[in-house]
């Protein structure tokens, strides 16, 4: 579809509602499929939207706008992604929240202690990472548009990403696993948290030979 556009989100650093609001930026839709051309990665065949539309109205969920677009545009899962292989819809199904809780908001967690489980309501399981982790997409709260993953420890789920800061803007740096829990979830990193979009790209960007 030439011209197709992608509407993306950037974060609001805290406030009610989602902090992912969309804004009138684009990706282009042959953007994308040049980066993953340069990538020389493939995924299964696109799922038409009126299947994907029929998915959401059957568990009472609407997907984020970036990820419906791979979905009907670039395809249903089936390759790698940044965190092992990227699912397909029915699979993320399959590893998610039953209905309704999927429709459910996502209540995050607010400290390392705050284990909320390998399937927390509101968030669709999205890869497969092998050995118990993966990582998922926030549907509903706050956080909706968010990729977060899996840790099986302390907090359980994390926000996604390595390019944490420390409270004074210096790069986190630290072997220390529950250090970084910490510094993932707190407050002055919402703006480095990832969309399905800004993961996804920066995983092809890296993917890419020189």
């Amino acid at each position: 579809m030439p011209g197709a556009t992608l509407r993306i989100c950037v974060n609001t650093g805290g406030g009610p509602g989602c902090q992912f609001p969309e804004y009138d930026g684009t990706v282009r839709h042959r953007e994308l499929r040049g980066l993953l051309a340069k990538a020389r990665v493939r995924y299964a065949a696109v799922r038409p939207s009126p299947e994907v539309a029929a998915f959401e109205a059957r568990l009472w969920i609407t997907l984020p706008d970036d990820y419906r677009h791979f979905l009907t545009e670039i395809g249903d899962g089936g390759g790698p992604s940044p965190d092992g292989r990227l699912l397909s819809l029915a699979e993320a199904e399959a590893a998610s929240a039953p209905a309704p809780d999927l429709a459910e908001d996502f209540v995050p967690p607010r400290s390392i202690d705050d284990d909320i489980g390998p399937t927390p309501p509101g968030l669709l399981v999205i890869t497969d990472a092998g050995s118990g982790y993966k990582s998922g997409l926030v549907l509903g709260g706050d956080e909706r548009g968010q990729i977060w993953t899996y840790v099986e420890v302390g907090p359980g789920w994390i926000p996604a990403g390595d390019d944490l800061v420390n409270e004074d803007g210096t790069p986190f740096r630290s072997d220390d696993v529950f250090a970084h829990y910490r510094t993932a979830l707190a407050p002055w990193n919402l703006p480095r948290r990832k969309t399905f979009l800004s993961w996804f790209k920066e995983f092809l960007e890296k993917s890419a030979p020189p």
